[in-house]
C-alpha cells in the first residue's frame, strides 16, 4: 500500500508480520473466539510503537528546545460512517473547508466498501461536516475512486486532485475533480489532469493559482517506491485562466519529494518535510520550502529539527502553519508549528490522543479549531478518529 512507506524504519519488519497474520487468520476468526482473542492481542502489540512509544514520550533534546506556543484542548470523536479501527479506519483522504463545512474525500479504508469490486479498499466517498451542529452528510460519490488523494478549497468549490486506486496493479491518477458547492443539486466534475500521476503531494491554492508539487507515482516494476518514482514536478493551474489546464513550473528544488506537509500562507504555498528516495535507501527529509507562484520561485528557510514524514499542515491565523502527525523514527503525536513570519519552528505541547495514530490524516482548520480525520498507526492499523481541538496559543508565542 502507498502508505507503508510513510511509517517509522523501526515498524516495518512488524507490518509485514501484521498483514501476513491478518490475512492467514481472516477466515478462521470469526468462527473460533480462540483465534479472535489472539488476533486481537497480535494486535494490540503491534500497536505499542504508536503509543507507548509515540515522540511525546521519547522526545530529542532538538525537539524539546523548541519555543512553545501554546497547547490544544482535544475531544475524540468519530467519523460515522468509516468502521473502526484497527481493521477499519481510513487514510489518506482528501479533505478540505468552504463556507465552514468540511468535505471528506476517498480514501484508503482497509475494510472496504462491502463490495466485490477489486477496488473495494479504495474509498470514492464524499461527506460533507457542519461543526454547528455536528451532523456528516453523505454527497454524490466521487467519479471514480481515489485513495491518497489531496483536496483544495478555492472560489466556493472543492478539488480533489490525483490520488491511487488500488487493482491488479494499482494505479496512481492524474485526474482532478471539481466540486461547486453553491450549485443545486451538487454535481461532480471532471476538470483538466496534472501534468503526471501521482499521489502525497504538497497542495495549496496562492492567489488565484492551484499548485500542486511533488508526490509519488506509483509503479509496481519499482515496487510502488523508488528514485524512478518519487516527483519533484510543480504543477499551477490559473483559476483566471482554466481553458489552459495545468501547466508545469519551476521543479522542487534539490530533492524530489512527497509525503510532506503543505499549507498556504499568503501567496506563497509552504512545503514542509517529506521522503525521497535514493538509489541506497529512503530518506526522511527536515527541509522546509516556500513557493510563490505569481514569480516562479522556490525558497528554502529553516529546517524543522526532526526527520519526518506523512504528516500534514494547516494555516492558522494567516501567519502559523500547524503540522499533525507523521513518523520519523517515532511515531509522532505532537502538532509543531512553523511561523512563516519569524521562519522558526515551535512545539505544541498537547499530544494528539489516544496517541500515534495519525499518519496521512486529513487536517482542516476553522477559526480557532482544528480537526484531523483519520490516519495511519503502527502495524498497518487505522483508525476512524475525529479529533476536535481548541487551538490555545500562549500570549507571547507571537512577539518575535
Amino acid at each position: 500500500m502507498p502508505d507503508h512507506h510513510s511509517v517509522a524504519s523501526r515498524t516495518i519488519s512488524v507490518l509485514g508480520v501484521f498483514v501476513l497474520l491478518c490475512q492467514s487468520t481472516a477466515g478462521s476468526a470469526a468462527g473460533d473466539p480462540r483465534v479472535a482473542a489472539r488476533k486481537k492481542a497480535r494486535e494490540a502489540a503491534v500497536q505499542v510503537a504508536g503509543i507507548d512509544r509515540a515522540l511525546s514520550r521519547e522526545m530529542p533534546d532538538e525537539l524539546k528546545a523548541l519555543p512553545v506556543f501554546g497547547e490544544i484542548i482535544w475531544t475524540v470523536k468519530e467519523l460515522p460512517f468509516i468502521s473502526k479501527g484497527p481493521h477499519g479506519g481510513v487514510s489518506g483522504a482528501g479533505m478540505a473547508v468552504v463556507d465552514g463545512k468540511i468535505y471528506f474525500m476517498g480514501g484508503f479504508i482497509p475494510e472496504g466498501d462491502g463490495t466485490q469490486e477489486t477496488g473495494h479498499r479504495t474509498s470514492r466517498w464524499a461527506h460533507r461536516c457542519d461543526p454547528a451542529t455536528d451532523q456528516w452528510t453523505q454527497l454524490h460519490d466521487l467519479p471514480a475512486r481515489r485513495e491518497y488523494t489531496r483536496a483544495i478549497a478555492a472560489s466556493g468549490a472543492v478539488y480533489v486532485l490525483g490520488g491511487f486506486v488500488q487493482g491488479r496493479p494499482g494505479l496512481p491518477s492524474a485526474e482532478v475533480y471539481r466540486l461547486d458547492v453553491a450549485r443545486s443539486p451538487l454535481q461532480w466534475q471532471t476538470i483538466s489532469p496534472l501534468t503526471v500521476p501521482r499521489t502525497h503531494m504538497a497542495v495549496g491554492q496562492a492567489g488565484h493559482h492551484l499548485i500542486v508539487a511533488g508526490g509519488n507515482r506509483y509503479e509496481f516494476a519499482e515496487k510502488g517506491y523508488s528514485p524512478k518514482t518519487i516527483q519533484g514536478v510543480t504543477d499551477v493551474f490559473d483559476l483566471t485562466k482554466p481553458d489552459q489546464g495545468w501547466k508545469q513550473r519551476a521543479p522542487i528544488p534539490g530533492s524530489p519529494r512527497g509525503w510532506t506537509a503543505s499549507a498556504v500562507v499568503g501567496e506563497k504555498l509552504y512545503v514542509l518535510g517529506g521522503v525521497t528516495w535514493t538509489e541506497k535507501a529512503r530518506v526522511r527529509l527536515q527541509e522546509a520550502l516556500s513557493y510563490d507562484p505569481a514569480r516562479d520561485v522556490w525558497k528554502r528557510l529553516a529546517d524543522f529539527p526532526y526527520q519526518i514524514s506523512g504528516w500534514e499542515g494547516e494555516t492558522y491565523v494567516d501567519r502559523y502553519i500547524i503540522t499533525i502527525g507523521g513518523a520519523g523514527v517515532r511515531w509522532n503525536d505532537l502538532p509543531f508549528v512553523y511561523d512563516t513570519k519569524a521562519d522558526r519552528w515551535l512545539r505544541i505541547t498537547s499530544p494528539l490522543p489516544p496517541g500515534a495514530l495519525f499518519n496521512d490524516p486529513g487536517v482542516c482548520i476553522i477559526g480557532d479549531t482544528i480537526y484531523v480525520a483519520g490516519g495511519e498507526g503502527s502495524g498497518g492499523s487505522h483508525f476512524n478518529h475525529f479529533l476536535v481541538g481548541k487551538i490555545k496559543p500562549r500570549p507571547e508565542a507571537g512577539r518575535q
